[in-house]
Formats: C-alpha cells, sequence, structure tokens
C-alpha cells in the first residue's frame, strides 16, 4: 500500500483525538470521526493539512455511507481505529433503562462493526484494523453491566473479524490503552458509590496520578498500527502495560 490514509472514531477528545494528532504527526492522513462538533475541530485544528474532522453520530441510519462516501474518494484505507464508546448507563440491573442499555449496545458494538463492514471495500491487502479494548470486557463491574457486556460483545466482533478477514490479507488487532485520563475516568470518578462499587478505586487513581494520559496512550496505539509487525499485531488483545512490547514502543 502506498497510501497512508487513516480512519479514527471517537475523535472529539481523548485517546482518539490524541491518537489522530499522532498518526498526523508521522505524516498521515486522517479522517476524525466524532459526535462534538466544536471539539472534533480543535482536533483538525491542530493538524489542518493532515487531519479532517467529520462530526457524525455513528448510530444514525446513514453515518456509514457518509463515512464510506468520504474514503472511496480518497481510493484506499490504511488503517481504520475503533475508539469511539459510552461507559454510560451506570445502573444496578434493577435500574436499567432499556433504551439507555440499546443506546451502549449500537455505540460500543454495532456501530463499529456495520462501519467495517462498510469499509471493506476501501480496505486492500496489508490494512489494519484496530479496536480499542478494555479490562471490563473480560472483568465485571458492579452497575456496569451495559458497558461490560457491550465491551465483551465488542471483543468478540473483533475475534470474528480476524478469523473472517485473515483471507483478504486484512490484519485486526485489540488493544486496552489502560485507565486514561479522559471524560470517561471523570464519569466513573462521579458515579454514585452505592450503584459503582468500585468508585473510590477510580477517584484514587486520579489521586495517585497513576492514570495514562491521553498522549500515551496514543503512542502505545500509533507503534501498534505503524510498527509492530503483522504477526504480533493480531497475535491477542494487547495492554499498554504488557512488558513484552514496552521495549519497542517506550524507546
Amino acid at each position: 500500500m502506498n497510501e497512508r490514509r487513516a480512519v479514527v472514531t471517537g475523535a472529539s477528545g481523548g485517546v482518539g483525538r490524541a491518537l489522530c494528532a499522532a498518526l498526523a504527526a508521522r505524516g498521515i492522513e486522517v479522517l476524525a470521526l466524532g459526535r462534538d462538533e466544536a471539539r472534533l475541530a480543535e482536533c483538525a485544528a491542530a493538524c489542518p493539512e493532515r487531519i479532517t474532522g467529520l462530526p457524525i453520530e455513528l448510530t444514525e441510519p446513514d453515518a456509514h455511507e457518509r463515512v464510506r462516501a468520504h474514503v472511496a474518494r480518497w481510493g484506499e484505507l490504511s488503517w481504520l481505529v475503533h475508539s469511539a464508546a459510552v461507559i454510560e448507563p451506570i445502573a444496578a440491573l434493577e435500574q436499567l433503562e432499556r433504551q439507555a442499555w440499546r443506546r451502549a449496545f449500537a455505540v460500543n458494538v454495532e456501530a463499529p462493526l456495520f462501519l467495517t463492514q462498510r469499509l471493506l471495500g476501501s480496505l486492500p491487502p496489508g490494512a489494519r484494523i484496530l479496536h480499542l479494548s478494555s479490562g471490563a470486557a473480560h472483568t465485571p463491574l458492579h452497575g456496569c453491566a451495559a458497558y461490560c457486556s457491550s465491551k465483551a460483545a465488542f471483543h468478540m466482533v473483533y475475534r470474528v473479524s480476524q478469523l473472517e478477514l485473515a483471507a483478504r490479507g486484512i490484519r485486526v488487532g485489540s488493544a486496552s490503552p489502560g485507565s486514561v485520563d479522559t471524560d470517561m475516568q471523570t464519569t466513573l470518578r462521579n458515579a454514585d458509590g452505592s450503584v459503582l462499587a468500585d468508585v473510590e478505586r477510580f477517584r484514587e487513581l486520579e489521586r495517585t496520578g497513576a492514570l495514562v494520559s491521553p498522549e500515551r496512550a496514543a503512542r502505545f496505539l500509533s507503534w501498534l498500527l505503524l510498527d509492530c509487525d503483522e504477526e504480533r499485531f493480531g497475535l491477542r488483545d494487547w495492554s499498554i502495560h504488557d512488558a513484552e512490547l514496552k521495549a519497542d514502543w517506550e524507546r
């Protein structure tokens, strides 16, 4: 592939925004997708010659076609990153509302799955898709049934996509950036402790300076996307804390 073009979801802030900047700094043209138009404009302003912001709600019926039409003008896409996610609703099982539950699955599972499907025609052999994972996909959190369940489903979408797209030469990877200092962490810290049993643990992460900065997370993820060898990229659901990789991406 000669093209150096990427699509990043969740680019309005946090890890997605930092990753757009990191990729642009490596000379890659980025289509940044996000719901917040003002924050997305700030993302694009960091490198206007390489980052194009597309304000979009990926759960809307025509959203994926709009993205496909933009990518089609490029010709081919080298990287697709699924960063967008919502933590809400934070609620005990008996308090969960059906619409909020469905919203979590629409954003965290359906949107990335069907965006990948819509962009397959622009993904040549050698292209890489990266799913941003979470420890919540494997470990239950009291009060976070929607998030944990949707991230677990998203993990299985990654596994199945990896199997099915291998024949096309498209590599699918998954990585957890850890507890990153984003709006999601703010939401967790401000949650009702009677619902989110681990709320003090999230507050302690901020108090002790243990949160990962979005820029550090982006450094890890951009290394996986651009520099990690093909075999390791899809080997497993990587974590920013994996010692096996640190010597490479922290250089």
